[in-house]
């Protein structure tokens, strides 16, 4: 025990006040910055209804379809819109099927200008 706290229990015991040191405060963090706000998340807009095969089976002529417009080169969204399923469907079954169908990457601003 530090003498001075000796001291101060001694005294105080007598009955005698003593002015004793007060622990220092600790000093106070900083505030972390505020985050900014998160942009909010849109969902893409809702259908009127379902297309006609939503949930069906795909038939093997289905598949073939898929095959020959891939090979015709035409689009995800098109071959969904013939086939009535949704494009990210024809991509899915496409994927499964070992058909190479991909995302066409849109056209930039800039390169529409060259």
């Amino acid at each position: 025990m530090p003498d001075s706290l000796r001291q101060a229990r001694l005294l105080a015991a007598k009955g005698k006040e003593v002015a004793m040191a007060k622990k220092p405060k600790k000093p106070k963090k900083p505030k972390k910055p505020e985050k900014p706000e998160k942009p909010k998340v849109t969902n893409p807009p809702k259908r009127d209804k379902p297309p006609k095969n939503h949930g069906a089976s795909w038939t093997p002529e289905e598949v073939e379809i898929i095959r020959q417009m891939v090979k015709a080169n035409i689009s995800g969204p098109d071959i969904g819109e013939k086939l009535g399923r949704t494009e990210d469907s024809v991509y899915a079954k496409a994927a499964l099927e070992n058909i190479l169908l991909r995302r066409r990457r849109r056209e930039r601003p800039s390169e529409r200008l060259k």
